[in-house]
């Protein structure tokens, strides 16, 4: 099944770019789940505007308070190029992510 391989690139993906340091090792399922609804968000957002990448400000103004800090440690892990399925590029002073799969 294709959206179980997704899945399993995605969570490894997650937990990777969660874990800064040997001793983050045990990242808390919910810390994880927190990052997985904020990527599923991003791609929901893409798809209801029919586009293939983020405009990062613009999601940002539609995430609630709680998502946030999640979204803040998503985008410095693309940016750093830790998110490996994502990708960032700037034009100007706009900021956009793209999914790779």
């Amino acid at each position: 099944d294709l959206m179980a391989v997704y899945r399993v690139a995605s969570t490894v993906m997650l937990k990777r770019m969660l874990l800064h340091q040997q001793a983050d090792r045990h990242i808390s399922d919910e810390q994880l789940a927190t990052c997985s609804r904020t990527l599923e968000r991003a791609a929901m957002f893409m798809q209801a505007q029919h586009k293939l990448e983020l405009e990062c400000s613009e999601f940002e103004k539609e995430l609630p308070a709680d998502m946030k800090p999640s979204w803040q440690n998503l985008r410095w892990a693309v940016e750093c190029g830790r998110a490996m399925l994502l990708r960032m590029h700037r034009e100007g002073d706009r900021c956009y992510i793209r999914f790779m799969i």
